[in-house]
């Protein structure tokens, strides 16, 4: 039971997108759903995203982080805006894309001092070197209420988007917006 409304514009438009296997409901998305449901007529985007943790080293120390990968099409479908820089995009969202990373305000303030000449600058997390594009707003909270310090493309590869393909899938979380008229139980169907 949500006793506030979400912190994302039109809230009200926004709906959960799951998978279910022969009546069971999982309250995920298996990542061939994902990549097979693109283009729902009665969702204007479907983005995913999932929730872990991850090993960053900073400036003062090696910090253990929540960390959300976010399809290059989250931020949109929520209408969040980075604070400072930019946030992650469809560009970012690929395999072969530069990887990037945004900060959460706290860890921006924590390990970075607030510099506003972040942006650029680079980082280990989990042994791979990212660069750091932008700084989330500080209520920015994923859908899942999670603790989330950075954030960085999910870069699923094609194999991971498709059914048929060993039974190959990531488990993940869905969000999308519906299209302008249609009603939820219109998309359920």
């Amino acid at each position: 039971m949500w006793l506030r409304p979400l912190p994302y514009a039109d809230s009200d438009r926004l709906v959960s997108v799951t998978t279910y296997w022969g009546g069971y409901k999982l309250d995920a998305l298996a990542s061939p759903d994902y990549g097979t449901w693109q283009g729902t007529r009665s969702l204007e985007s479907l983005a995913a995203y999932s929730i872990g943790t991850a090993t960053m080293i900073a400036p003062s120390e090696t910090a253990e982080l929540g960390c959300a990968r976010i399809s290059g099409n989250l931020l949109g479908v929520l209408r969040i805006h980075a604070a400072t820089g930019r946030g992650i995009q469809p560009a970012d969202d690929t395999p072969k894309a530069p990887r990037v990373a945004m900060l959460s305000e706290g860890l921006w303030h924590k390990q970075f001092g607030s510099d506003p000449h972040v942006l650029g600058r680079t980082t280990r997390i989990d042994g791979e070197v990212y660069t750091i594009i932008g700084v989330l707003p500080g209520a920015f909270r994923m859908p899942a209420q999670s603790r989330v310090d950075i954030v960085m493309p999910l870069s699923l590869g094609k194999n991971w988007l498709r059914h048929g393909n060993g039974g190959a899938m990531k488990i993940l979380y869905g969000v999308a917006r519906l299209k302008p008229g249609i009603t939820l139980a219109q998309a359920r169907a």
